[in-house]
C-alpha cells in the first residue's frame, strides 16, 4: 500500500525506519535512494495507515526488516497468490505516476472550465 500511494522504489522503502517518519507534518525522509540524493515522500492517509498497522519491532530500526530479494520474493508470491499475470513490484511506482498524472489532467481540465465559465 506504502508503495502504491507514494511512488518509491523498495530499497526505498525498506530503508523507512520509525524515525524517518514524521508523522505529525505528514513527510518521509527517504536517504537510501536510486540516485544517492536524499528526498522527502509525502504519504496520503493510506500509506499512513499501512504503516501505523506495522507492528512495533524490538529487534529491527527498519518498519521492514527484510532484503530487497525477500521483498521481491514476497511480492511475487502475492500476485501469484491473486492470480495476477505480469506485474512486479516496481509497477506500483509506475501506476502512482499514472494516477498523479491523471489527477493533474482532471485538475487542469476543471481549472480551464472555470475559467471558461467566467
Amino acid at each position: 500500500m506504502f508503495a502504491l500511494n507514494t511512488g518509491t522504489r523498495h530499497n526505498e522503502i525498506l530503508s523507512l525506519t520509525r524515525k524517518s517518519i514524521d508523522w505529525a507534518n505528514r513527510i518521509g525522509a527517504l536517504t537510501d535512494t536510486k540516485n544517492g540524493e536524499a528526498r522527502h515522500v509525502y504519504p496520503n492517509d493510506t500509506a499512513l495507515d499501512s504503516l501505523r498497522s506495522l507492528p512495533p519491532r524490538l529487534d529491527a530500526l527498519c518498519l521492514f526488516p527484510i532484503g530487497p530479494n525477500q521483498a521481491t520474493m514476497l511480492f511475487r508470491r502475492a500476485v501469484k497468490r491473486a492470480a495476477i499475470e505480469d506485474f512486479r513490484l516496481h509497477d506500483l511506482r509506475h501506476t502512482f505516476a499514472s494516477y498523479q498524472a491523471a489527477l493533474r489532467r482532471a485538475a487542469c481540465n476543471h481549472s480551464w472550465d472555470t475559467k471558461a465559465r467566467a
